[in-house]
């Protein structure tokens, strides 16, 4: 009896040593058979070539999980490379030896670990967390170091740590009211709305000036479509006036929202300046000369006439041919166009 035992106990011993070495990472592995890309039940030839399709970029039916025989996370030549030493011998199993990764979310939901296999850097993808008011800045490591997904070699069982900044408090801008500039004094306003006579819309209107300019009266127009609304004496040049639409009212080609119109009447520059008439204006001439603490000038330039230290008065001379001039004497010297025939409103003309 004890014979036939050992009998018995010799052959499956014999048999166990015939079993391919495929069966063998299959059955280490759990239901995941490495290497084995096509899912045929073995380890062969004809999943490194698919694999290399599948790297190539062709459209291909492959097990990912089966093809990622290092457990990095992804497929590529490195898993083609070791399926070719399993193959020729030269590796006894395909099992990745696998670590944990785990995810602190730091208050976002939950994250799954995920498995990496040991001495390659985890290239699949890494999961984002969500977490509310928060923007995700990346993951840290125990030590509070960044983890670098390319450069970190799994070792180990590790957690990563979330890492966010608050998102800033966003307020909605809701735009009310526009502005217009430069309107004529006859300028008037297309509103409309679900009213049956213009005095009805007229009702539920508010003028006000924002300038302190006296009130205007103003009327409204229906025209069939929609009511203008208008002053008939016009509005004052150069006042700014706000225009209100009550409920049920739209300015035309505006949102619904918007329910305020501001406006600046244009008004035409006036030059009301006004001399002094006891001044007496010389023109400068090539000949005048100008003497100012010592030192000769050409041209008599503001500059000349302040020193920046508050002195009150500027003492100098200077010559001139023809008239005369009196102890008291208010004197303004010019180049070019005489004070009283320039123009003020315009720029051009302010050279002196």
């Amino acid at each position: 009896m004890k014979k036939r035992f050992m009998s018995v106990l010799l052959i499956v011993c014999m048999l166990f040593t015939m079993i391919p070495a495929g069966f063998i990472t299959m059955a280490a592995g759990s239901d995941i058979l490495y290497g084995d890309a096509n899912d045929s039940g073995k380890v062969e030839l004809e999943d490194i070539l698919l694999i290399e399709r599948y790297i190539s970029g062709e459209e291909v039916s492959i097990n990912l999980k089966n093809a990622d025989v290092n457990g990095d996370g992804v497929v590529d030549k490195i898993d083609s490379e070791l399926i070719r030493e399993y193959l020729v011998g030269n590796l006894s199993s395909l099992t990745p030896v696998l670590h944990t990764i785990g995810f602190n979310t730091d208050g976002a939901d939950p994250i799954p670990p995920i498995q990496a296999g040991e001495g390659y850097p985890f290239r699949g993808e890494m999961p984002t967390p969500n977490k509310d008011g928060h923007f995700f800045v990346g993951w840290v490591l125990a030590d509070g170091n960044t983890y670098f997904q390319n450069d970190h070699v799994i070792e180990s069982d590790f957690v990563l740590t979330a890492v966010y900044e608050q998102m800033a408090v966003m307020q909605t801008l809701n735009i009310t009211s526009f502005s217009l500039s430069d309107q004529l004094p006859s300028v008037g306003f297309d509103v409309t709305g679900d009213f049956d006579s213009a005095a009805k819309v007229k009702a539920n209107l508010i003028l006000v000036t924002k300038d302190g300019s006296d009130p205007v009266k103003i009327e409204v127009l229906d025209n069939g479509l929609n009511y203008t609304v208008f002053t008939p004496e016009g509005f004052k040049p150069g006042a700014t006036y706000e225009l209100t639409l009550g409920d049920g009212l739209t300015f035309v080609d505006k949102e619904e929202m918007i329910r305020t119109c501001y406006f600046i009447i244009a008004k035409d520059e006036v030059d009301n300046l006004q001399h002094n008439n006891k001044v007496i204006f010389i023109k400068d001439t090539e000949e005048m000369k100008y003497t100012v603490g010592g030192t000769v000038y050409d041209v008599l330039a503001a500059t000349l006439l302040g020193n920046g230290e508050g002195a009150e008065h500027i003492a100098g001379t200077f010559t001139m041919s023809g008239g005369s001039l009196a102890v008291g004497n208010i004197v303004c010297i010019y180049e070019n166009i005489h004070p009283n025939d320039r123009d003020y409103t315009n720029d051009a003309n302010h050279a002196y």
